[in-house]
């Protein structure tokens, strides 16, 4: 049974208490999407393992740590052939998702980090130690619903893709 169809089941016991009205319950990414098991080496779920040959790990996502995050960051698209890399300055003034793209393009070509699956960023105030106020919870909340919505959004444009290794559920 799928979450979503294990919502409804038990959306006719709930209504009073703690319990969310079934009007509320949002759909989730993950009801409407899974993994092909045919573009993820036959597994329903994502997973890491070792890469050790060079055309494999080509075939991989190039990530940056944070030591290598500045200097794509100062060094920006990848320079093209014999020309030295354009620094960015204060006064330059690009367009943000062009910028981006082209650092991605450049991390997949140049980077030696390299993983399958990109992994998810660490939940606000994960890390923080103690109980938060109030106003620093719904922030925090308010924060993660919107990592929740970019996720989703780049979900969705994978899925467009022809390789992609997201599927619509049957």
């Amino acid at each position: 049974m799928t979450a979503v169809e294990k919502r409804e089941y038990y959306a006719q016991y709930k209504g009073k208490g703690r319990y969310v009205p079934p009007d509320t319950v949002e759909t989730r990414i993950r009801d409407e999407y899974e993994i092909d098991p045919k573009q993820n080496e036959g597994a329903k779920f994502q997973f890491h393992d070792v890469k050790r040959r060079k055309a494999d790990r080509q075939k991989m996502h190039g990530t940056d740590c944070e030591c290598c995050r500045d200097y794509y960051e100062a060094v920006g698209p990848l320079p093209k052939y014999n020309q030295g890399p354009k620094w960015r300055d204060s006064s330059d003034e690009e367009d943000d998702r062009t910028t981006d793209t082209a650092l991605r393009e450049h991390q997949n070509k140049v980077s030696r980090h390299r993983e399958t699956w990109k992994r998810n960023p660490t939940p606000p105030g994960y890390w923080e130690i103690g109980f938060p106020s109030t106003q620093k919870a719904e922030e925090q909340n308010a924060i993660a619903d919107e990592m929740n919505k970019e996720r989703a959004r780049q979900l969705k444009q994978e899925v467009e893709r022809k390789d992609s290794r997201w599927r619509k559920k049957k």
